[in-house]
């Protein structure tokens, strides 16, 4: 399908319209565009086949709706094939295939259809247009080498400069152009490419962040980075103000997934996270299964609207976020007031709370030197600070006090030397680890 700067513009149009619509408004839009998925869905995809046929309209807060069954990480980790549609629509284009990092310990995978590809491009652009984003800047994607593959240059017919896809989707023919860099090389690598072409802005994780920060911080000059794009993992207070002090950034965190594309960015005005609802539908769902109300932490359930090539109805995404308010921009697209974390990286407390251990990612980092460490919860009432490489012995002790003290006394501390603790396969670093929940089979609950 070809998609002309017609359809992009009248696709932004709507959506600089929608996000400002009366809450019903939105409601019904959703209903329209979850109704014609359900649909397709039942009729040409293998694992919703035995679904029951909708009643006449249907809306996502209707009950027929949230008796639906969830779709599972480990069902599509099971393979694409019963999730993928016997035929798409004509207008939605070719496919491209997204995987995740593995950083579960499973990838999955699924379809994109050009249409999804174009709808999570100009919602990106939206986003980045009430920041008030400099295209004159050029971007540096600090991923992977396979995350460069889903990108395809696009190139300006004047002088064959490959530009950013984005900008000169929209006809910002000054923009610079987008460049990758691999994750992997030393942060002192990284560092001096982003110096080379700096004033940068730049897309990475906000492990990486931690990294490149603190090496800039041993080095002058500093690059300027006007602008951050915090990905894929969790930003902890402390990385965030770090890497604003170091490089004078304004730091964008975008909740995604390979699953679910974009699901909520964050607003300049609030710092709160607008879910991305013409896009993907959205449920906070508590542990009793019931919607969660402003204020309340539940698991992010996840419905992409525009997915019609491997169509994931209800899928739960293993996150969990705090209902957000009304925000003030009045912008009515509803919000996320901040990510809580992932299942598998809270730790069981005593007292119920299944939380991210409230510890100092920027302080641990310095006082090992390093940045390959993990803080494990082993068992009920113990843990394990991990540490592979080289570290002084003498600030085990140090280390141990910090940790109990960061756990409010809730845990033993034990500091344990490993070999290896390798990125996963996308590249993330994980701080947090509950291996006392996974060896258990204890069930979560967020607070």
């Amino acid at each position: 399908m070809a998609m002309d700067n017609n359809i992009g513009n009248a696709f932004l149009e709507t959506l600089l319209a929608t996000e400002r619509m009366p809450e019903e408004d939105l409601v019904a839009h959703q209903a329209e565009l979850l109704s014609r998925l359900y649909h397709h869905a039942i009729t040409e995809v293998e694992v919703y086949r035995d679904r029951p046929a909708p009643p006449p309209s249907f809306d996502p807060t209707s009950v027929f709706w949230r008796d639906q069954p969830f779709v599972t990480r480990d069902q599509l980790a099971g393979g694409l094939d019963p999730f993928c549609a016997r035929n798409v629509p004509e207008n939605h284009g070719g496919f491209v295939r997204w995987s995740s990092g593995g950083s579960t310990g499973r990838a999955v995978s699924r379809l994109a259809t050009s249409l999804e590809s174009l709808a999570r491009t100009i919602a990106f652009y939206r986003a980045l247009g009430a920041w008030h984003y400099d295209y004159s800047y050029p971007l540096l994607l600090i991923r992977t080498d396979e995350f460069a593959k889903h990108f395809d240059d696009v190139v300006d017919g004047g002088d064959n400069k490959p530009v950013w896809q984005l900008p000169a989707y929209f006809g910002h023919k000054d923009a610079e152009p987008q460049q990758f860099l691999d994750i992997r090389i030393a942060p002192a690598e990284q560092l001096a490419k982003i110096i080379d072409v700096a004033p940068a802005n730049i897309n990475t994780f906000p492990s990486n962040l931690l990294r490149l920060a603190l090496e800039a911080r041993r080095r002058d000059p500093k690059p300027v980075i006007p602008i951050v794009m915090s990905v894929a993992e969790y930003l902890a207070p402390e990385i965030r103000a770090l890497t604003e002090r170091t490089f004078g950034s304004r730091i964008i965190d975008i909740i995604s997934s390979a699953e679910a594309g974009i699901i909520a960015i964050q607003c300049p005005d609030s710092l709160l996270y607008h879910i991305q609802s013409e896009l993907v539908l959205v449920e906070i769902i508590a542990e009793n299964g019931k919607p969660c109300r402003e204020g309340e932490i539940g698991e992010l359930v996840v419905t992409p609207l525009y997915n019609y090539a491997s169509p994931l109805l209800r899928y739960r995404t293993g996150d969990y976020v705090e209902r957000g308010p009304q925000c003030s921009c009045g912008r009515t697209l509803p919000t996320i007031s901040r990510f809580v974390g992932r299942r598998e990286h809270m730790f069981d407390f005593p007292d119920g709370r299944h939380a991210l251990p409230d510890i100092d990612r920027v302080k641990i980092t310095e006082l090992i030197g390093h940045d390959a460490w993990a803080f494990v919860q082993t068992e009920k009432h113990r843990t394990e600070l991990r540490i592979a490489q080289h570290y002084r012995p003498q600030i085990a002790d140090q280390l141990r006090r910090l940790l109990r003290d960061y756990t409010d006394r809730n845990f033993e501390v034990e500091v344990v030397s490993v070999d290896d603790l390798p990125l996963t396969a996308g590249a993330k670093r994980h701080f947090t680890l509950n291996a006392y929940r996974r060896r258990s089979g204890a069930s979560p609950s967020a607070g």
